[in-house]
This record gives C-alpha cells, structure tokens and sequence, in this order.
C-alpha cells in the first residue's frame, strides 16, 4: 500500500510551510527561530494535546525547553515530517526507516 496523493501533497505542503518559515526567520537570534508550540500543531494539522503526549512519551519532535515554554527548531520539524514519508506498509519498511 502506498501513500495516497492527497498525503503526499499534504506532507510536501507541511514541508514547504516550515521551509518558508526558515527563509523568514534565518536573520534573527537562534532564540527567535524557534517554532511555538501552536505553531507546530497547526502546521502538522494536530493538538497541542498530541504533542504533549508524545512529548511526554519520547515519541515525537525533539524540543527545547525555554522556561516553562516548549519551543521547537524549524529544522528539527522538517526532519521529523521528511522522516513520515513511506512508500509502503510492509513491516520489512518501517523497520528499515
């Protein structure tokens, strides 16, 4: 089984929202490039709450901790969505990903 065309437009629209948001952000302070939480949601087109949870089971993007806000690198992001592409379903796949 593959990935649908609607999936793979979606995937390459989230791509294209987080490297535009790169291009935006590379003049300014480390500190600054760092993507909000709702940010990142809205983007993968999940909650806050699926975040959190998979946060708090070492599932999801790798974070960094400012204060008692939870910011996220733009290129931490982008790996993380070029990392969801798959061509099938098989298990010998996922294995090898």
């Amino acid at each position: 089984m593959t990935i649908t065309t609607t999936g793979c437009n979606e995937l390459s629209r989230q791509i294209k929202i987080v490297e535009q948001f790169l291009d935006k952000k590379k003049h300014l302070y480390p500190i600054e490039k760092l993507m909000a939480e709702g940010q990142v949601a809205t983007i993968l087109g999940m909650s806050i709450s699926w975040l959190q949870h998979q946060r708090l089971y070492g599932d999801g993007i790798p974070y960094i901790k400012v204060g008692r806000s939870v910011r996220y690198s733009p290129e931490a992001v982008l790996d993380y969505l070029k990392r969801q592409s798959r061509s099938g379903t098989s298990a010998q796949e996922a294995r090898n990903v």
